[in-house]
């Protein structure tokens, strides 16, 4: 259970500082949304390509395995997408607390799809992230245009972790590690196609621009396998309420290495309340699930 915890306490670090980097790599590298996610991602695919070939990954697909993984990718890089835009539009401090609200989608989608059931004390805790959320967007005025972008993002973020998960299982891999690190290179070597898309580019990228999205690409691609990880060792509910952190995370990095991206400095202690409050209600929810 330690090593899970620490393992998505690491995962939540990472990938808060993905959404900082997001922003430093478009003005660095004077990229598009799209373009930094195209040349992020090719990176994160060559990058697997070397586990996959040495340890004959291959032989682990299924079509059941590649139909979930492409299901990961396609809803993965939607939730990217508008996560970004978002980004690009705002900053890390505004827009990814509003990625808490992914929760409650989750919980929908389980009342729609499976069939599940919340207690009172459950629904409690569901309206309080909603409440925060309310209150967090007006310390932070946040445009309509991104709150819809971000809103975009966490559902389709809720339905890339169900299919996270039926890739998992579906991998006949025993220890927990390393199925949680099959995963992420069974998705991530599909990547690869974005390279003929990139060749074939009127305005192919430069080295340069390579160059400035490689940190982001590290960052991302080590926080999401910790975080699949803690998901197969601690658990789904447990690896969930430190993973809720990120968004304080997100908050706190952004105020101590990336000053200059904060809009409203003023409103940091109302932003920072409002997202810990939130996360307080996560905890909340998942200690009477």
């Amino acid at each position: 259970m330690l090593t899970g915890i620490i393992a998505i306490s690491l995962g939540t670090i990472l990938q808060a500082l993905t959404y900082c980097l997001v922003k430093e790599s478009g003005r660095s590298g004077q990229m598009s949304t799209l373009r930094i996610l195209m040349c992020a991602h090719l990176i994160m695919g060559l990058t697997c390509s070397i586990p996959f070939i040495y340890f004959k990954v291959w032989n682990l697909l299924t079509v059941e395995v590649v139909l979930y993984a492409a299901a990961v990718n396609i809803t993965y890089l939607l939730a990217q997408f508008f996560m970004f835009s978002a980004i690009t539009r705002s900053d890390p401090s505004i827009s990814s607390p509003y990625l808490i609200l992914k929760l409650p989608l989750v919980a929908l989608l389980s009342i729609i799809i499976f069939g599940e059931h919340l207690t009172l004390i459950q629904a409690f805790a569901l309206f309080g992230i909603v409440i925060l959320s309310l209150i967090y967007s007006k310390a932070v005025k946040i445009n309509f245009g991104v709150l819809l972008l971000v809103l975009s993002s966490a559902l389709c973020f809720a339905l890339c972790d169900v299919f996270v998960m039926y890739t998992a299982r579906a991998l006949d891999v025993t220890s927990a590690v390393w199925r949680s690190v099959f995963t992420v290179v069974s998705c991530d070597v599909q990547y690869l196609l974005f390279a003929p898309v990139l060749m074939f580019m009127r305005d192919r990228p430069r080295l340069k621009q390579f160059a400035s999205v490689l940190p982001l690409s590290i960052s991302w691609q080590s926080g999401v396998t910790f975080t699949i990880i803690g998901f197969n060792i601690a658990g789904v509910i447990s690896s969930n309420i430190v993973l809720s952190m990120r968004a304080l995370v997100a908050v706190a990095l952004t105020a101590m290495f990336f000053r200059w991206q904060l809009s409203g400095e003023g409103r940091f202690k109302t932003k920072s309340a409002a997202a810990l409050g939130m996360c307080a209600c996560v905890a909340f929810y998942y200690n009477f699930a």
